[in-house]
C-alpha cells in the first residue's frame, strides 16, 4: 500500500501466512480427485453392478449390466423378474444373499447386498458360464467312466482299515 504521511510517501507491506489455506485447497483437490477416481470404479467394472430400490426399480447400472442376456438395463426399469425374489429376500432379511442364476445363454453368480436404512440394495453379478460348463463336462465324464466300468464289468473298491469295511 502506498500513502502519504506528513507529506512523505510511505509504502506499507502486509504479509499473511496462507500455508493453511493452501494445504486446505490441496486436500480439497485431492479429495475431489479421489472421489472422481472412485466414481469411475463401477463404470469400469467388467461385471454388472446395479443399485436398485426395494421394489426392484433400477437406480443405477454400469455399462456391463447391459450384457445381461434378455434384458436392457435402464434407470427406472425393473430388474429382471428372476432377480426379484432374491432382492425381496435380502431386503426382508437385511443380509447379503448370493445365488447362481441361469439366464438361458449365460450363468451368473449374483450377490444382493441390502444397504440398511437406505431403502435400496446393491446388486453385483459375475459371469460364471465357463465354470458351469466345465462343471457339467466333469459330471458327464464321471458318468461315462461309471458307465464304461459297468459295461466292462470292471470296478473298484475301497477298504477302510479302521473299520475293515469294504465299499464297491
Amino acid at each position: 500500500n502506498v500513502y502519504m504521511v506528513d507529506g512523505k510517501q510511505v509504502i506499507q507491506c502486509n504479509i499473511r501466512d496462507i500455508t493453511g489455506r493452501k494445504r486446505s485447497e490441496e486436500a480439497l483437490r485431492e479429495a475431489h480427485d479421489r472421489a472422481e477416481w472412485l466414481a469411475l470404479f463401477p463404470e469400469e467394472n467388467p461385471n454388472p453392478v446395479m443399485r436398485v430400490s426395494a421394489n426392484g426399480s433400477v437406480l443405477y447400472c454400469n455399462p456391463a449390466s447391459a450384457e445381461i442376456p434378455g434384458w436392457t438395463c435402464e434407470v427406472g426399469k425393473q430388474i429382471p423378474e428372476l432377480l426379484l425374489p432374491f432382492l425381496a429376500e435380502a431386503m426382508t432379511g437385511g443380509q447379503e444373499i448370493q445365488r447362481d442364476v441361469d439366464l438361458g445363454e449365460r450363468f451368473y453368480s449374483v450377490a444382493v447386498v441390502p444397504i440398511p436404512g437406505k431403502g435400496y440394495a446393491n446388486v453385483y453379478g459375475r459371469d460364471i458360464t465357463e465354470h458351469k460348463q466345465a462343471e457339467e463336462a466333469m459330471k458327464k465324464s464321471a458318468q461315462l467312466l461309471r458307465d464304461a466300468g459297468e459295461m466292462a464289468k470292471v470296478g473298484g473298491w475301497e477298504l477302510d482299515l479302521s473299520t475293515e469295511e469294504v465299499s464297491w
